[in-house]
């Protein structure tokens, strides 16, 4: 009876060790599936679009023509990201003085739901001739919301900033758009904050 029930003892325990291993080995095969998906999203994110300015953004061009002189603010976007780019909307923003000094937001908004491709640039152009002429309007800050959907991953990548310093026009009758120093952006805060409250929000 003894032997009978030291059989059984070992029989159980070599049972136990058997469960064990199994129950381990599928524990084992869940990490490395866990591991394996992450590892796959972190790698499938890492290609995800990325529509931000190059590095020269954009301008502000004087264009003369036979009537009248033409003023068009331009930005460049590019994907710099593996997947394309859609659904893009992009709002402009320009805020300048006019002839009595007084701060004008101009505001643009645009559409486009044609794919972006890696590397390919999408570029916003706005007329602002007819504030030039009219107000003596001079250009002094420049913003850009982007929204836009990664084709691929099907994510929505919303409230992309960027804005700019207009600089002095140069020799060839371009504005050049360059990074707000820090020492002039509590000028370019206020600005904001007292012209479009929902973007100072955003800035924060």
């Amino acid at each position: 009876m003894a032997e009978t029930d030291c059989v059984n003892l070992i029989t159980i325990f070599i049972e136990a060790i058997i469960a064990a291993g199994a129950i381990i080995t599928v524990f084992l095969a869940f990490r490395a599936y866990r591991l394996s998906r992450e590892s796959l999203r972190i790698q499938e994110n890492s290609k995800r679009s990325w529509l931000v300015p190059p590095s020269l953004p954009g301008s502000i061009e004087k264009i003369p023509g036979k009537i009248l002189t033409v003023n068009k603010v331009k930005i460049h976007l590019k994907n710099f990201g593996t997947n394309p780019a859609s659904n893009i909307n992009a709002k402009l923003l320009i805020y300048g003085s006019d002839s009595n000094n007084k701060i004008i937001q101009i505001e643009d908004p645009t559409v486009c739901n044609n794919p972006i491709a890696h590397n390919s640039v999408f570029n916003i152009e706005y007329d602002i001739s007819q504030h030039s002429q009219a107000i003596a309007f001079v250009p002094k800050y420049v913003v850009v919301l982007v929204d836009y959907l990664d084709i691929i991953l099907n994510e929505e990548f919303s409230n992309n900033i960027f804005y700019w310093n207009v600089s002095s026009i140069n020799s060839d009758n371009i504005s050049t758009l360059l990074e707000i120093r820090s020492e002039n952006k509590e000028n370019f805060f206020n600005t904001i904050k007292d012209h479009n409250p929902e973007l100072y929000k955003l800035l924060l």
